[in-house]
């Protein structure tokens, strides 16, 4: 096997990653408790905001200046599905007795660069509010999760790839 990666890692990858997408879409709420409430909670209490818990399991965070809703599309239940697949496909063949703990991993990961990422939008929604017009608020959103999450998915994924391939 050349590397970490082999033809069996791809496909378990893959197909690891579009099952995790598929429970996604079936439960949305599940992900949405477990990825997005706590990465909301956290959040507020990082800017010392009060927050409410909404039917759908959204989070309301509102302070003097903000008020922002975490709902299910800042969840980042596609992060979460790409490490959790990652870290499958990785520790599949060397470390099974890890997979038991992977979900637990990837959860966690999630929520704190998700919380990152919480962070990052509402100190430049703040910044910029009355400046950009709702469009670019939007763009802009995009591009701090493209900025915060495929840097980590990067370097989580190198470290993970460096533990794996230093203990052969």
């Amino acid at each position: 096997m050349s590397g970490v990666w082999s033809r069996q890692r791809y496909l378990i990858t893959s197909v690891v990653l579009l099952l995790i997408l598929l429970l996604r879409t079936v439960f949305s709420d599940v992900f949405q408790m477990i990825l997005a409430v706590p990465a909301g909670v956290i959040t507020a209490k990082f800017f010392g905001t009060d927050f409410a818990i909404l039917p759908g399991y959204v989070v309301q965070l509102y302070g003097s200046l903000f008020t922002v809703n975490v709902t299910g599309a800042c969840s980042a239940g596609f992060f979460f599905a790409l490490i959790f697949s990652i870290l499958f496909g990785l520790f599949f063949m060397q470390k099974r007795k890890w997979l038991w703990w992977l979900p637990f991993f990837a959860i966690i990961i999630t929520i704190f660069v998700n919380v990152l990422r919480l962070i990052l939008v509402i100190y430049c929604g703040a910044l910029f509010d009355g400046v950009l017009d709702p469009y670019w608020q939007l763009k802009m959103h995009l591009v701090l999760g493209i900025f915060v999450f495929l840097p980590s998915l990067i370097l989580i994924s190198y470290i993970f790839e460096r533990i794996c391939s230093d203990e052969r």
